[in-house]
């Protein structure tokens, strides 16, 4: 995709996808797939503060944590000093 904008998701290629493998949850697989994308674009946006993104999300800190664990998603954030030194 070019900078700046994001790739569409080619939803007609995954509806028939899931239906030639004989999906019997299309429904949920579907909607767990758009959860995910925008629960991680949420937190993204607010740099994973949970309770910004759940505040934007509509929903309460305790339910997007569920969400979370149930999508198998994390939220990880790095802390390091460079104080110049190399390890040894």
């Amino acid at each position: 995709p070019e900078p700046g904008k994001e790739a569409v998701f080619a939803w007609e290629q995954f509806v028939t996808d899931r239906l030639v493998e004989g999906s019997e949850n299309l429904h949920q697989e579907a909607i767990d797939l758009i959860e995910k994308y925008v629960i991680t674009r949420v937190l993204n946006h607010v740099d994973g503060n949970r309770v910004k993104a759940a505040k934007i999300l509509g929903i309460t800190r305790t339910s997007l944590r569920h969400k979370l664990r149930n999508l198998g998603l994390q939220i990880e954030k790095t802390v390091w000093a460079d104080d110049g030194q190399d390890e040894q």
